[in-house]
């Protein structure tokens, strides 16, 4: 394996946490009562989704995400995985701002 696969592996395994991460804050949330101030800023799950919602986008989309990497060429990986690494990590900070994280920062 090159270190260019191994940097791809890594990158990948890198999002698909911070995916699994942002899962599980969101559920969190999702499960004990929205806090009043918080709205969920991605429109493809409403407002406050119910956790049923939750699971079903973000299982979908890790599906998707892992297929991805053997339909993308070399450099789309390193795209697609690198920016939603960076886009995912800075959503799991701000949901511990709303108390997604365990136990709830406040």
């Amino acid at each position: 394996m090159s270190w260019s696969e191994r940097g791809q592996l890594t990158t990948a395994a890198v999002a698909e946490s911070a995916l699994a991460v942002d899962w599980s804050q969101t559920h969190y949330l999702a499960s004990h009562d929205w806090p009043r101030d918080f709205r969920e800023d991605n429109p493809l799950l409403g407002k406050q989704p119910s956790p049923s919602v939750v699971g079903a986008y973000m299982g979908g989309l890790m599906v998707g995400l892992a297929a991805s990497y053997h339909l993308l060429p070399s450099w789309g990986r390193w795209l697609v995985y690198g920016t939603v690494a960076t886009l995912e990590i800075a959503v799991v900070a701000d949901n511990c701002r709303h108390g997604g994280c365990y136990p709830p920062m406040r």
